[in-house]
């Protein structure tokens, strides 16, 4: 007897009427004894077990009659077939993370801005976890605070109270990275006990992901002794605060941190996509994504994507440089200079003698100048003097007009990019012209934010907004790379063994005895 072309496998499953004509056609077939499948389970798939539960007696009845029915209910194609890619779990770890480095970057930011990162003055990876206790424990701290050079010459005047408020952004900031190493840290041993890293690219990425945490941490406290050593507040302006070389160091790693999160869980979670969660139990039911990943393949390895994708990583690597910049800034609080825009007072370019001022070239004492030995007896000035770019990073004038310059040119490379991707969006995936969208919308966003905090002479809120909204910039940044990133060779290899040969090999008849 021909039977038509079913439709959808999994009504024999539900259907119960269709379930007892099954058994009853089979009982007049010489596999008799074979029972009927039933709806296959999470657990079974997982575990590359049959989708057919039978009776061990009747085992050697089924495997009889197996040319007959097998192809009735699923593919000719492997239901699992093994795949050496790192499951989601991995990705969403990754992303994880990248959330809480998120936050604690905002955190710090509000550290910052409050000038609470002084407060405290031990670095004690275990005890430091509980803030102090007790009344004894709180004057015991406050004590140490009031040896400072922060509290003898700026906070001379406040209390235990205002101490309070101001230990408990750095105290909450330092429990925060213990938080993301931890997070970090604990799942890994899991992953390998259950053997989800199965490529050596990934296990090196997520070493390096670790290492970066770990000398976050050994930075930040290195950031911190800057400001509470006499001597080397002396050497610099003698105004007690961090190292603005520290600063934006501390602040590039978060960023490094953050952008190794989201490339990898990106870029995991798309070929785990592509090899495996697009694989069909019954692949005629998926031929149209099946069609779709196959175009969208083709697309990536054109020329034209491939300068797209160089153009983004580009523009991320600018938007790093501006959030550098934007560190000095911080560090030397040159966002309080000049406060108009887009003039910087009533000069569009402020003069050089402020620019490039000698106040911070110190000639003669910068490690920047190469001397030889006769020079450095006659005391002639050196055959090659770069002390000049000590206003690059030490000159509040000039380090703003740096970090004006980079904004523009962050703003202005985000809408190139986004008018390109619009010109050729019939070349490009949709996900990328949508990327693109949000990017140019972000980047616009964050040029307004800066100008505000500006003009209305850093304000908090507005501040931490503008610090938040570049890393929010840096995001979309990355995920709009992604959009344009070629799968692996390993996804590819699985996609094409287990995917594309579904295309040629439609379901067939059905012919029972």
């Amino acid at each position: 007897m021909l039977l038509s072309r079913v439709p959808s496998p999994l009504s024999l499953f539900t259907n119960s009427s269709s379930r007892r004509i099954l058994s009853s056609k089979l009982a007049l077939s010489p596999c008799s004894a074979y029972r009927p499948p039933c709806q296959p389970s999470t657990f079974n798939l997982l575990f590359k077990r049959s989708i057919y539960q039978t009776k061990s007696p009747s085992r050697s009845a089924f495997h009889a009659c197996r040319p007959s029915f097998t192809r009735r209910f699923h593919s000719s194609l492997s239901p699992n077939p093994e795949v050496h890619l790192s499951p989601p779990i991995i990705s969403k770890h990754l992303f994880l993370v990248a959330g809480l480095v998120f936050t604690i970057v905002i955190v710090g930011g509000y550290t910052r801005l409050t000038e609470s990162g002084l407060s405290i003055t031990e670095w004690n990876l275990v005890s430091g976890v509980l803030p102090p206790l007790t009344p004894e424990d709180w004057e015991a701290e406050f004590a140490k605070y009031r040896a400072t050079p922060e509290f003898k010459l700026l906070n001379h005047g406040i209390g235990l109270e205002e101490f309070k408020k101001i230990f408990f952004w750095e105290w909450a900031h330092r429990l925060m990275g213990r938080v993301i190493g931890l997070s970090f840290l604990l799942p890994i041993p899991i992953f390998l006990r259950f053997g989800l890293i199965r490529t050596k690219k990934t296990g090196m990425s997520l070493v390096g992901i670790g290492s970066l945490i770990g000398l976050q941490g050994a930075l930040g406290w290195y950031m911190v002794q800057s400001g509470l050593d006499q001597e080397e507040l002396d050497q610099r302006d003698g105004v007690p605060r961090v190292s603005q070389y520290r600063l934006a160091a501390h602040l590039l790693m978060a960023f490094a941190v953050y952008s190794a999160c989201i490339r990898l869980a990106g870029g995991l979670w798309r070929d785990w996509t592509l090899a495996v969660d697009r694989r069909p139990l019954f692949h005629h039911l998926n031929r149209h994504k099946i069609l779709s990943a196959l175009e969208s393949i083709q697309i990536l390895h054109n020329k034209l994507p491939t300068r797209a994708r160089f153009s983004i990583n580009a523009l991320t690597a600018l938007i790093f440089l501006t959030a550098a910049s934007g560190g000095f800034v911080a560090g030397l609080d040159a966002g309080l200079v000049y406060n108009t825009y887009p003039k910087m007072g009533e000069r569009w370019v402020p003069p050089l003698s402020e620019l490039f001022s000698d106040l911070y070239t110190n000639r003669g004492k910068s490690n920047l100048a190469i001397t030889s030995g006769e020079e450095e007896e006659e005391g002639r000035r050196p055959y090659l003097d770069l002390s000049w770019m000590r206003n690059m990073f030490e000159n509040p004038t000039t380090v703003q007009f740096n970090h004006r310059i980079l904004g523009s040119l962050t703003f202005l490379s985000s809408i190139s990019w986004a008018v390109f991707i619009e010109k050729n969006k019939n070349l490009l995936p949709r996900s990328t012209l949508n990327m693109s969208r949000l990017v140019a919308l972000v980047a616009s966003n964050q040029l307004a934010l800066g100008i505000a905090t500006l003009v209305y002479l850093v304000p908090t809120s507005v501040a931490l907004l503008h610090q938040a909204n570049s890393l929010l910039l840096l995001s979309v940044s990355l995920f709009a790379g992604l959009t344009l990133r070629r799968p692996s060779a390993l996804a590819l290899k699985s996609f094409y063994k287990y995917q594309a040969q579904a295309l040629v090999k439609p379901p067939q008849k059905i012919q029972l005895p």
